[in-house]
């Protein structure tokens, strides 16, 4: 069996018959997130690592998600996080998302959020 057919999201022939209940298509719904944050506490880019480190580091425990810092780099007064979940569900991957960007506006009160976008693939 090839590959590419052992991980398609079809029914394969097996041993052991499937019971009515099997679902025979896979739903996946990638839901991405975009934040830019404005650092005012950051006065080199050794602060602005150690805010982003941080919030990383936190977003990622808490909600159990990808998060990365995915633009900006060499500015130390603005940082760009890419944020990332898989559900099975659009409305649960938005509503995740959603409580990511609330709990980064709540908790990190030295920095602003002035672009948040989410899409859902």
């Amino acid at each position: 069996m090839a590959r590419s057919e052992a991980v398609a999201c079809v029914d394969q022939p097996r041993a052991r018959p499937y019971t009515s209940a099997h679902r025979t298509e896979c739903t996946l719904v990638i839901g991405l997130a975009t934040v830019s944050l404005q650092l005012q506490a950051a006065a080199s880019l050794k602060d602005k690592r150690s805010v982003t480190r941080q919030l990383v580091a936190r977003v990622r425990s808490r909600f159990n998600v990808a998060v990365a810092e995915v633009d900006d780099h060499d500015l130390w007064g603005t940082a760009t996080l890419g944020i990332v979940c898989i559900s099975t569900e659009g409305a649960h991957a938005r509503s995740m998302l959603e409580s990511v960007v609330e709990y980064i506006e709540t908790t990190r009160l030295d920095a602003d959020l002035f672009n948040v976008r989410i899409e859902l693939i």
